[in-house]
């Protein structure tokens, strides 16, 4: 970051190539649209090189702070299209050996699951995002939705149950159907 500042452009480089796939991963998962992702990422990108002069060593970590810018930037484009966040299912999860009818079952519940999670509210939906999906602990997941790592908890803790209400009604009309 020292470097960037000073104007070295192969140290600049590597902060975008470094940070560039991780606030891409967040805005796709939220907008589940590559094209509205990147717009976010430049978005976050240009900030970032606005506040370089400035940036205060020691006080917020690079990757933090374009989280947060980022995560905002979302929920911003978000609520001026009117979308709702959807969780990204990754076909590629499904290993090579199992059988074509396990994995029909394994897409289906991740459908199932991502359809879920599409129904629950904003702030608990991000929290799913952040923590499960990007990998953030609560404390981070907090700073970036600027809540405290309490609040992360329990946004995680009533989409948890939630969640497992939707399952279980499912399973319950999948039974009724059958």
């Amino acid at each position: 970051m020292q470097k960037t500042r000073d104007g070295d452009r192969r140290a600049a480089e590597a902060l975008v190539r470094a940070v560039s796939p991780k606030i891409f991963a967040l805005a796709y998962r939220m907008f589940k649209n590559q094209a509205d992702a990147e717009e976010v990422v430049q978005e976050a990108l240009l900030k970032l090189w606005k506040v370089i002069p400035e940036w205060e060593f020691g006080k917020a970590k690079v990757e933090t702070w374009l989280y947060r810018v980022t995560y905002n930037l979302c929920i911003d484009k978000l609520r001026a299209a009117k979308k709702y966040i959807a969780e990204e299912i990754d076909d590629n999860h499904v290993s090579n050996s199992i059988s074509a009818e396990q994995s029909l079952i394994v897409s289906q519940s991740a459908s199932s699951l991502g359809a879920s999670i599409e129904t629950l509210p904003s702030r608990q939906k991000s929290a799913i995002i952040l923590t499960y999906y990007e990998g953030l602990s609560a404390k981070e997941a907090g700073a970036i939705m600027d809540i405290s790592v309490e609040a992360v908890e329990s946004l995680l803790a009533r989409a948890k149950r939630k969640l497992k209400e939707m399952i279980k009604q499912q399973e319950f009309s999948d039974g009724l159907v059958n």
